[in-house]
């Protein structure tokens, strides 16, 4: 059992936030706290162990290895007939005209995925304050609409 002792500025949903747990959580750990506005310094809260934002990061990393492999796995097997391939000889052999139309196609593509991957950002922050059962809920949410929106995106690239 992990306990926190409260310090000066300590607040139930501070504690929380700080050891990813939801403040029902927490409270639910704790039933000895009547009133969560009402703590002193010196005093132990137990923490409570979960690990539903554990297992939605870990089913991700395993996602994005399984995904990773895949590419790589995809770019070996078509290197020797695609038109793009890894070697850097051949991309100097590219001509200037078809060059700038894979940057025309590969830049906005870049962009929507890391403007993609900022909007996540803000997203996991504003559910942080929901507890850590919303954070992972959200975080398997997104990884599921993230299939369709690569196919989409794999289209649009292929076209």
């Amino acid at each position: 059992m992990n306990y926190h002792i409260i310090q000066p500025g300590d607040s139930l949903w501070s504690i929380a936030q700080n050891h990813g747990c939801s403040l029902q959580e927490l409270l639910a750990a704790n039933p000895q706290i009547n009133n969560p506005n009402n703590i002193t310094v010196g005093d132990r809260v137990l923490l409570p162990e979960g690990w539903e934002v554990f297992g939605a990061a870990l089913a991700t990393l395993i996602s994005n290895v399984a995904a990773c492999v895949y590419m790589l796995i995809m770019v070996k097997k078509v290197s020797g007939t695609a038109p793009l391939s890894m070697s850097l000889s051949l991309a100097r052999s590219v001509r200037p005209e078809d060059r700038k139309a894979v940057f025309a196609v590969g830049v906005p593509s870049a962009l929507l995925n890391a403007l993609f991957d900022v909007a996540n950002v803000f997203l996991n922050a504003l559910m942080a304050a929901h507890g850590d059962l919303a954070l992972a809920a959200i975080g398997i949410v997104m990884k599921a609409e993230r299939l369709p929106n690569a196919i989409n995106i794999g289209i649009c690239q292929g076209m």
